[in-house]
């Protein structure tokens, strides 16, 4: 299983097993993809977080700071898809936070038909165009590839993690054990 192209690699048909869990390859870079602790965890975040400082100075520069309409939508293109990323992650959920990916993953786009619009109209040259569309390729994707794998894992997210359960196999939650007043007096009449 597989995005091609995208880094996310798999080693036989799962996504490659080093040690005692799962494992994502991209630029060279291995983490644990079965259950991120934070969103700064996630590689394609810590790539759009490079990116965004980097459209952040290329909009800072020459004549291009003084188009307004196109510094402010390179900008939260940007901004938005690292924002993307951490909220689906925050919303503990798998099918939430794919939701979350996809926004992000067309905020890539926007982003790089954005750097065509700065390439045509002078503000940046080839090189800093190519920098930036390649930077917005490798972020599309990771994500891809994060997507694919949510997709297909049967953990469904943090927010349906059961809390424990007890030694006849029934879910407790920490609230099952609340009692009302109500419920203690309902227990004494049918005694």
């Amino acid at each position: 299983f597989g995005v091609r192209g995208s880094g996310f690699g798999v080693r036989g048909s799962g996504f490659g097993v080093r040690g005692s869990g799962f494992g994502v390859r991209s630029w060279r870079i291995e983490q644990p993809m079965a259950g991120f602790d934070r969103f700064e965890d996630i590689e394609a975040w810590r790539r759009a977080r490079e990116l965004t400082k980097e459209v952040y100075a290329l909009t800072s520069a020459g004549s291009f700071s003084r188009d307004f309409g196109l510094i402010d939508q390179m900008r939260r293109a940007a901004v938005s898809i690292m924002s993307n990323i951490a909220e689906g992650f925050g919303r503990g959920g798998n099918k939430e936070f794919v939701q979350f990916l996809w926004v992000a993953k067309g905020s890539v786009s926007e982003l790089q038909a954005q750097c065509y619009v700065a390439l045509d109209t002078g503000y940046i040259d080839q090189c800093q165009f190519q920098r930036c569309h390649t930077r917005c390729e490798e972020i599309s994707k990771m994500l891809a590839g994060l997507i694919a794998y949510l997709t297909q894992t049967e953990r469904k997210g943090a927010r349906y993690t059961p809390t424990h359960r007890t030694p006849n196999s029934k879910l407790r939650t920490p609230n099952s054990e609340l009692r009302t007043p109500n419920s203690e007096l309902r227990t004494q009449i049918n005694e």
